[in-house]
């Protein structure tokens, strides 16, 4: 109460902007990237407070932010914004299970490859990749069709044949998550 705005820390500017919101107890909030400039460990603090807070309020919110984790962890329902059009709106689960397009499995956080699919066989098919190596994935594909292949990073495993020539650097993200850059086999 004794401080001017410019005097509060980001996350103390955060939660006044907040209080002065909900003081006119609106139907409707709108939240336009509320924690970007907070910095790393004060943004997921504030990021598990904000989301505690709008589930115990009830209050229809809309949560606009280019961060997909944060964007997961806060949300119900997600919406995907794609060179200005609403490429897609529902529940989390159904995001994962509805991504056609490699530009909206891209802006949520899978990598991918495009390759050619060269024989499909009892829910495996097998797709040429530009390099020429071949990888076997879920799925049925139509001989001669160019695919995408969209994963997480989590989700491959290594050592089946040697594709991974060298590990180039291992990163701790978070506690039990790590990066690594790996150079693989013709690229």
């Amino acid at each position: 109460m004794d401080r001017y705005p410019w005097q509060l820390s980001g996350g103390q500017q955060q939660r006044v902007a907040i209080a002065r919101a909900l003081i006119l107890e609106p139907k409707l909030l709108l939240f336009d990237e509320p924690l970007s400039n907070l910095d790393a460990a004060l943004r997921e603090e504030a990021r598990m407070w904000l989301r505690d807070l709008l589930k115990s309020l009830s209050i229809t919110t809309i949560y606009v932010t280019h961060d997909v984790r944060e964007a997961l962890f806060i949300g119900d329902r997600i919406g995907v914004l794609h060179s200005g059009r609403m490429v897609f709106i529902g529940k989390i689960e159904e995001l994962y299970e509805k991504i056609d397009k490699p530009e909206i499995a891209k802006l949520i956080g899978y990598n991918i490859l495009s390759g050619k699919v060269m024989d499909s066989i009892n829910n495996k098919t097998i797709v040429e990749l530009a390099s020429s190596d071949l990888v076997e994935c879920a799925g049925n594909g139509e001989k001669g069709e160019d695919v995408y292949i969209a994963f997480w990073p989590s989700s491959v495993n290594i050592g089946k044949e040697k594709i991974v020539e060298k590990i180039v650097r291992v990163s701790k993200i978070e506690k039990d998550l790590y990066e690594y850059m790996v150079a693989i086999s013709g690229y």
